[in-house]
């Protein structure tokens, strides 16, 4: 789970520090998460 990352992004918004990097990277690897477990519960969500 990409908890490292969604924290990072937390606490660079809130406290409003200068990024160590790009908030790109957390946003991305968010992104890609997100649509790799959108892929697996459209393909294994069954109704019955």
């Amino acid at each position: 789970m990409p908890l490292t990352y969604l924290g990072d992004a937390l606490r660079q918004v809130m406290v409003g520090a200068p990024p160590t990097y790009s908030m790109g990277l957390e946003i991305g690897i968010l992104l890609a998460w997100m649509v790799m477990t959108l892929g697996l519960s459209i393909r294994l969500f069954r109704w019955d």
